[in-house]
Parts: C-alpha cells; structure tokens; sequence
C-alpha cells in the first residue's frame, strides 16, 4: 500500500522521474563536488562523523551527508540514489526495485552560518528516513542536484549497504614472501559461510579491501584461495598486499587566534583568513614514528564556537613542498578526505619556478585535518605516497573488508557481508 500512494503522490508533484542506467554519468560514479561553491561534504554513519559511510540493511543504521554552499540565499536540492555493483558501475535495477518509498526528495535542513567572516549554508541529509529507504543491500550512489534537475549535480557520495549474513575474520600481519615484508601489510581473510547457500563460491563471491578512505587502490574480486566445505580461505601471497605507507600529516585550525604546530602564519585579509602550513618535508627513508591521526579524515570543530557546523570559519590554506627542480613525467598531489582522494585539479599541487617548491592553496573549513602527499606518475591511474611519505609495516591503516555474491542469473551483487579491521589490532576500531 506504501508504494502504490506513493506512486499516487509522485503524479501529484509531477516529478516523476529517476536516473537510468543509459543517463548515469560516469563523473557520478565516485566521490566529487561538482560545483565550485560546494565545500566540506561529509558522509558518515549519523552517530560517528569519523566513520565510514557504511550501513547495515534494516537496521537502526542511518548515515548523515553534510555539505555547505558559499552563499547567504538557500538553494533549492534533491537528492537520490543510484544502484551499483560490485565495481561501481551502475546495477541497472528500476529505483522501484531496490527503493521503498518516493526515489527523490528535498533536502529541507539547512542553516546559515552565525558570527563568520564567509557567509554559508550548511546542509545536512539524514537517511533512510520517512521518505526513503533500502530494499536491497549492495553499493550506492547519493546523487544531490539542484532544481529537480539530474543535468545540474551538485555533489556525488559513495556508501554501501549490507547484510550481516556471513562470518569475515581478517588478520593483519607483515608479508613474508614479498619485497614489501618490510613495508606492507598483508590482509588474509576467513570467510564463514554458516548456513548460507552457495553453489560455487570461486565464481559467485566477490571479495573487496580497501585501506583507509582510498578507493584508487582497493584490491577487487579477490578470489579464495581454499575453500573447505562453507569455509574460505583468502590467504594471498601478493593480491592482497598493501604499502602500509606512513602516519598521516596532520594540522590544527580549530583557532585562528594562535598557530598550532606545523602552522606557520594565519593572516587575515577581507574577507578570508589565510593559514600558512609549514613546508612539507620527505619523510621517506626517515623511519618509523608514531603520531596521533585520524586516516585521512577531517574533523570539523572550532574553539571560539559552540556549534562547529554553522560556526566555523573558512580560511585559504597554503600547502608547500620544496623541490630543487620538478619532477620529471610526475605529478604532484594533497591526498585524502579534504580532497575527496581525488587526483584532479584541486588536489594538484603546481611547482613554483621562483620559489623552488611545490605550491597548493585549498578553501578549508577550521577543524582538524589529515593528509599524505603523492605522486602520480605519467600514464597511471592510482597515486602513490611512498616517494615522499615512506612505507612502514607498523603503520596504523583501517581495512574496509566487503563480500559480495552473485548468484547465476541474479541482476545484481549483494553485499553479504562487512567488517572493519585495524592494523595496531581490535581496539583500535573506535572509528
């Protein structure tokens, strides 16, 4: 009955419509801001701001998409979703088929910034909710766009709904028979599959490993490499082998009233602020050492505020990495979540000839920021931090594990299983 009055009130509004798999974009198919006045778009579980944009099907799970425009007049936004399969290309399921309720609706929650030099609105979206939920589990789009019109995106969100119907017991050790037994970490997964039904798991199942926020380097279809009744074994030499990279570089603009540590200068000159970094420095080659991070994420708070969202202010951060000459056939990058992980021209850093460096100013909102700086060679897709951060085994990395299926004749990948691993061990899964 649900769905038919809401098929009903639909032809009332007369916004009928949805996005078809022919009409998906692929530039919607990752995480990007698609409009230059769009800042600080958070995606998170609604009671963790630092944890992954990740949901249980028919649970009390419910994420919260925060964003904010540069501006002082609300904007008319819609959000929905898209279906995807294991590899992020669009399902191709009619949103009636894995949809419950209307396939689009307003954000209607915003407030205006108060007591800031910048004027904003901030957003938020919580969800499912009474309008929208979940019928299937499996990865999804969160398209936003302005004006009930699909041609004007506004911004792209990746997240993934799953069901709790299997075991997954990962172990985090050093790699033994790889050049990286010194520098990476190996990810060997047991899968219980208990009463599930699986005809053949070596086809059907579809395993996933992510590190840290990052999709450019996630290791997809990872196949068992045992399989002992309904219990496998993915204990890869190589396939599942990660650079365990270094600790995140971090800074602190909570307060433009005193420079925290690697901030060297904070001006302001109407109407922006503008921070300083101290340079950036090679850490390759350097050694191990321990510092408090939050994996690439950002935190937003401010000191001088009550509510961080609608209180804090923006400032232009200047980020700087010196270099005698460039680098040759290689590109420079600030990687992590105040990029969107994103290698693209607003996470490209441009060598200044004058000054001999490496030069990136970025509109950041005050909080608490993390970030690795990379480089991309000529002709490749993934970036890699190891030339300037260095690579170490110790180094503390989450481990976003997922286990799809497949069945023959099935139109789409369900996610059946999910779990979260640390490499420092369980107690650091806080995130």
């Amino acid at each position: 009955m649900r769905f038919l009055s809401v098929i009903a009130i639909f032809l009332a509004r007369g916004i009928f419509c949805f996005p078809l798999a022919g009409q998906v974009s692929p530039a919607w198919l990752e995480d990007r801001i698609h409009r230059d006045n769009i800042h600080t778009v958070i995606l998170s579980p609604a009671d963790r701001e630092l944890g992954y944009p990740v949901m249980e099907l028919g649970s009390s799970d419910r994420l919260t998409l925060k964003f904010d425009e540069l501006t002082d007049q609300p904007g008319n936004y819609t959000y929905t979703f898209i279906h995807c399969d294991a590899y992020w290309q669009p399902s191709g399921l009619s949103p009636y088929e894995f949809l419950d309720g209307f396939t689009e609706d307003q954000i209607q929650d915003y407030r205006f910034s108060f007591n800031t030099t910048v004027d904003y609105i901030h957003y938020s979206l919580t969800f499912p909710n009474e309008q929208i939920d979940f019928r299937l589990s499996g990865n999804y789009i969160l398209l936003v766009y302005q004006d009930y019109d699909q041609s004007k995106p506004v911004l792209t969100r990746r997240f993934s709904v799953y069901e709790n119907l299997v075991q997954i017991s990962p172990e985090i050790k050093p790699p033994v028979l790889t050049e990286l037994n010194r520098s990476g970490q190996e990810i060997d997964v047991q899968v219980s599959l208990g009463s599930y039904p699986m005809r053949d798991p070596m086809d059907e199942l579809h395993l996933v490993i992510r590190q840290n926020g990052r999709w450019d380097n996630a290791v997809m279809g990872l196949k068992p490499l045992f399989i002992r009744g309904s219990n496998l074994s993915y204990d890869h030499n190589n396939e599942n082998v990660f650079p365990g990279i270094n600790e995140f570089r971090y800074f602190d603009i909570r307060s433009f009233r005193y420079q925290s540590e690697f901030v060297r200068n904070i001006d302001y000159r109407a109407p922006w602020y503008y921070v300083e970094l101290a340079p950036c420095r090679e850490r390759a080659g350097k050694g191990y050492f321990s510092d408090p991070e939050i994996n690439g994420k950002f935190r937003i708070e401010v000191q001088e505020g009550h509510h961080p969202h609608t209180d804090a202010d923006y400032a232009r951060v200047f980020f700087s990495y010196p270099a005698a000459f460039p680098f040759r056939n290689t590109d420079l990058f600030i990687m992590g979540d105040l990029t969107d992980w994103q290698l693209s021209k607003r996470s490209i850093m441009v060598y200044n000839e004058s000054r001999h460096q490496y030069e990136l100013t970025l509109l950041l909102k005050q909080g608490y920021y993390n970030y690795w700086l990379a480089t991309r060679a000529s002709g490749e897709s993934s970036a890699d931090p190891s030339p300037i951060e260095g690579t170490y085994y110790e180094t503390e990395n989450d481990y976003l594990i997922y286990l799809y299926h497949r069945p023959s004749g099935s139109r789409y990948d369900r996610l059946i299983g999910y779990t979260l691993a640390n490499s420092q061990g369980p107690g650091r899964n806080f995130r």
